[in-house]
């Protein structure tokens, strides 16, 4: 499913969670930013793009694999690599952690 998901499928999303369940809890992580990287160069192929998703700012990540649950888009299996802090949000508590997953 991976393979034939777009930036348009994801720009739907944008602000809604993504849930990663781990052994002693569950944790939300909001869609924040949908970035094309580059344009697709051929027919067959597809935009390069990025997600930035905002988590906790109590629970840190480390780059790894996960499986998040989304209420449209089902269960997705994302490499997630941290790729700093938020100290400028204002729904989401300051100094939420950022992570990024690339589509190439």
């Amino acid at each position: 499913m991976l393979a034939t998901l777009t930036h348009q499928d994801f720009n739907k999303e944008i602000n809604t969670p993504f849930i990663i369940k781990t052994n002693k809890s569950e944790l939300i992580l909001e869609l924040a930013e949908v970035k094309v990287l580059r344009k697709a160069q051929g027919e067959n192929q597809r935009d390069q793009f990025s997600l930035l998703f905002k988590g906790d700012a109590e629970c840190f990540l480390p780059q790894q694999i996960y499986q998040l649950n989304h209420e449209i888009m089902g269960e997705l299996s994302l490499f997630l690599v941290p790729v700093g802090r938020d100290h400028q949000s204002d729904h989401i508590q300051e100094g939420a952690y950022l992570y990024e997953a690339v589509f190439t």
